[in-house]
């Protein structure tokens, strides 16, 4: 065991003990750029070396008790000393066999400290202080391909923002032919004859109700038993008649069907005189 007392100075050296205990805070400072603190591990096996833990060794543990922070320090142009940037480790949950974590990523935005990014047992959240401070992901092509702009609540795919004011969602699909949205199943075989193939809802409300019960959809239904030579498909617009509850589900008023004739007010494929 080594011990250092407080005020004490040690020299550089090679130290080996199972516990170093220090009786108050302990600084490692050096003039220069070099490395401070090097943990180094020679073990050769393929576990987990070398380990740094942060311990709260608390007689009395309880939910919402923060366990570790990493602070990132520097001076403003007052010699003030600010924690530019953080991470916060708390528990959420202190019961035997349900225990949850939360960790806090944080910096100082505009002169006061923010929570960036927090990883929940149920959730990660980006924003949770809720700064206008936008949210970018670069693809290989593009460097706004998914962009949330913080200050006017607008999510955007494709551009740094929406074409059109007060908009919360836009896809921007730059020049070329191919591009668009795609609602697409997610099975391995074909669909069947009158397998539904996607779906767009419209809802008057957020509730709980499932897309059979949306105000007015639009759907795209197998004509045919699709295979490698063959995909007919309707296209299906529904819409709900007054007085019709939100828990019911809409009536199809009118189909496009797969040999280019529309029908109203019929629910199979119009005939060929139908228009």
């Amino acid at each position: 065991t080594f011990t250092a007392q407080s005020g004490s100075t040690i020299a550089a050296q090679a130290l080996t003990a199972t516990t170093i205990t220090a009786s108050d805070a302990v600084t490692i400072q050096t003039a220069d750029n070099d490395t401070q603190l090097t943990l180094l591990s020679t073990d050769a096996d393929a576990n987990v070396a070398p380990t740094l833990d942060l311990t709260r060794d608390s007689s009395s543990p309880a939910s919402a008790d923060f366990i570790g922070r990493i602070r990132f320090r520097g001076e403003n142009d007052a010699s003030e000393v600010i924690n530019y940037a953080a991470i916060n480790a708390v528990i959420k949950d202190v019961a035997d066999g349900t225990e949850d974590g939360r960790l806090d990523l944080r910096t100082f935005v505009a002169g006061t400290e923010r929570s960036r990014v927090i990883i929940e047992a149920t959730e990660t959240v980006v924003n949770d202080d809720s700064v206008d401070v936008d949210f970018r992901v670069e693809t290989n092509g593009l460097t706004h391909g998914l962009f949330v702009d913080g200050g006017n609540n607008q999510v955007t795919v494709g551009a740094s923002a929406a074409t059109q004011p007060n908009v919360p969602f836009s896809v921007i699909c730059g020049d070329a032919d191919s591009k668009g949205i795609y609602i697409a199943r997610q099975e391995s075989g074909n669909p069947s004859d009158n397998e539904e193939l996607g779906s767009l809802g419209f809802m008057g409300v957020v509730n709980t109700n499932t897309m059979a019960a949306a105000d007015a959809k639009i759907v795209a239904r197998a004509a045919q038993a699709h295979s490698g030579t063959a995909a007919g498909t309707d296209l299906e617009f529904y819409v709900k008649p007054n007085n019709t509850g939100p828990g019911s589900g809409p009536t199809e008023r009118a189909r496009l069907s797969n040999n280019g004739e529309f029908g109203f007010n019929n629910t199979s494929s119009p005939a060929d005189d139908d228009t």
